[in-house]
């Protein structure tokens, strides 16, 4: 159990330490192949500038089939929508800890109940999405097992007026893993279709990819991620 939010910033400020430079505000128009792969930026009210890099990892969700089909790369992903909602955890006298302590997740319904300080998180909802249509926002109907969950394991627990409603379209396998390794492009690589799995996944993926594009050899089980299992 973590939160993310947190977990990213902390991220961005090690390697900021380390020496990365990060461009925010500005759009990946376009990427191209080759032994020094380059990438096409645009910044707002600037004309679009070309950068060369050693190796270019795709990682953009499902905005990464933009970047990928000039390229030839075509991946057999399906948009998955999730939703979460954050609430903030209801203290009485008669049960100061009615809530949960860490986390809980009912693997049949695939929701999932989690303590985040002061805070409970649910999340769950993992369904089909149409690939180009904008995320209207959820439904009560869509949300509702969410609600349900929490009032069945944890009754009184939170305030649902003072929830807080998120959802995302997705990038999804068939087999429920990610693709990490080479695109099959020279200096393009891949870590995309993480799914739900992104805080599960995501840290290993990262790990995996560093080793193999720097030449290492890979772990035995590597296999299961990469992207030439998807054909």
């Amino acid at each position: 159990v973590g939160n993310t939010r947190e977990w990213t910033q902390l991220l961005r400020a090690h390697a900021q330490h380390l020496g990365v430079r990060f461009l925010f505000q500005h759009e990946v128009a376009a990427i191209s192949a080759g032994p020094r792969p380059g990438v096409r930026l645009a910044a707002p009210g600037e004309a679009g500038r070309d950068e060369i890099f050693d190796a270019v990892v795709v990682c953009a969700a499902l905005e990464s089939a933009r970047l990928l089909a000039p390229l030839g790369v075509k991946l057999p992903w399906k948009p998955i929508r999730g939703y979460s909602v954050t609430v903030a955890q209801q203290v009485r006298e008669a049960a100061p800890d009615a809530g949960p302590r860490a986390a809980l997740l009912d693997v049949r319904s695939g929701v999932s109940i989690s303590r985040l300080g002061a805070r409970v998180r649910v999340a769950g909802g993992h369904a089909a999405a149409p690939a180009a249509t904008p995320a209207a926002p959820p439904a009560r109907k869509a949300l509702q097992p969410l609600y349900d969950a929490v009032d069945a394991a944890f009754p009184g627990a939170v305030n649902w007026q003072q929830a807080q409603v998120w959802q995302a379209t997705r990038a999804a396998f068939a087999d429920g893993l990610p693709a990490v390794g080479p695109s099959g492009v020279p200096g393009v690589w891949l870590d995309v279709g993480h799914a739900h799995h992104g805080w599960a996944l995501g840290q290993a993926g990262a790990a995996l990819l560093c080793t193999m594009i720097a030449g290492e050899a890979a772990p035995a089980d590597s296999g299961a991620l990469a992207p030439q299992r998807l054909h």
